[in-house]
């Protein structure tokens, strides 16, 4: 069993994991992570902060179990437990590289996705621009119909004179 805190860095370290990972972009930017290098690596980088983190919070379990009310027990506990957050800081100073990762890897799974969606927005109103040239006609038909309209006027302010 881990530690509230031991937990708190495991849970961190297989999100990253998992989101590296997991992470799969599409051709050709898929060349951008190499999976089999990081599923070899973080599956064994993983399983050693586990194992890490494990026995660190099974120390620190004991410890705390221990009562400590001489100087020279107290003084071994404090050191003991300095040795400790030592251990754990190094686990974490591990899990912090593996977060800056997982942290680009979403950056550039976000950009591409970002691009590929600009890329379908202009590929639509491209559409729109096609259409848009089939208008100039219509407005040219609708500009003469303007001659009509003028023409039509005339004629019944005629009639209207001959009556």
């Amino acid at each position: 069993m881990l530690s509230p805190e031991d937990q708190d860095i495991a849970h961190t370290l297989l999100l990253d994991v998992d989101t590296i990972l997991g992470t799969q972009l599409p051709e050709p930017q898929d060349k951008l992570i190499d999976h089999t290098r990081n599923r070899v690596v973080l599956d064994d980088v993983r399983w050693q902060l586990a194992k890490e983190l494990f026995a660190i919070s099974q120390v620190t379990i004991e410890l705390n179990e221990l009562a400590s009310e001489g100087p020279m027990a107290s003084t071994a506990k404090a050191k003991a437990q300095e040795g400790i957050e030592d251990r754990r800081t190094q686990v974490r100073d591990r899990v912090a590289v593996i977060a800056a990762y997982a942290k680009e890897v979403r950056a550039i799974a976000a950009r591409i996705t970002d691009l590929e969606t600009a890329s379908r927005i202009n590929r639509i109103t491209a559409k729109l621009a096609l259409d848009t040239a089939d208008h100039t006609q219509a407005d040219e038909s609708l500009a003469s119909l303007e001659g009509l309209k003028a023409a039509a006027l005339a004629v019944s302010e005629l009639h209207e004179e001959l009556s």
